[in-house]
């Protein structure tokens, strides 16, 4: 009797990719979210800045989507979907859309004809 489950097995084993990149993208969003709340709403997460060398006091601000964290993984989150995207665009600036192209098959090559 044949082993049915064999390709069960090994559909099982392959990693769907896109799914991994969607989470992690969430996460990462997520996380931004979050170390942004957390830096508005108590004093942990703060950017500081020296406001003079005299005093070495510090002004601090929480954290916003332009400082460089939040900034990083927002960008490596739009990097992960980025594959995923068919269409892009702001309705009167600008529009793109990704070509669909067929996958690569060689062409046959044709004999030519035998002439008696």
């Amino acid at each position: 009797m044949p082993d049915t489950h064999h390709g069960d097995r090994r559909r099982s084993r392959r990693v769907n990719t896109r799914w991994i990149r969607l989470t992690l993208c969430l996460v990462l969003l997520a996380g931004a979210t979050a170390a942004t709340a957390v830096s508005s709403l108590t004093n942990q997460l703060r950017v500081c800045k020296a406001s003079s060398a005299d005093h070495g006091d510090a002004t601090c601000r929480p954290l916003t989507l332009t400082d460089a964290p939040v900034a990083l993984a927002v960008a490596t989150a739009l990097f992960l979907v980025l594959p995923d995207v068919k269409r892009l665009g702001v309705r009167g600036l600008f529009d793109i859309e990704t070509r669909d192209t067929p996958p690569h098959r060689p062409r046959r090559r044709r004999l030519p004809k035998r002439s008696h």
